[in-house]
């Protein structure tokens, strides 16, 4: 299930609901509209592409 923070908008996947925001800390967190997961999917897209990029960067042979 998806979850957004209304005090940060920090929206993020759980199994259940949380206490409290686990950016911030706050107890006001409820369901995730669709639009917000939509935009949730759409970053974790990019930052996992991202990650792979960067995780296969060529390394520069040392000199002798």
């Amino acid at each position: 299930m998806f979850f957004t923070c209304n005090k940060c908008r920090y929206t993020f996947e759980m199994i259940s609901i949380p206490e409290r925001c686990p950016d911030c800390g706050m107890i006001a967190v409820r369901k995730a509209t669709e639009e917000e997961i939509k935009e949730y999917r759409q970053y974790r897209l990019l930052f996992d592409r991202e990650e792979d990029e960067n995780s296969h960067e060529r390394k520069v042979p040392e000199r002798h």
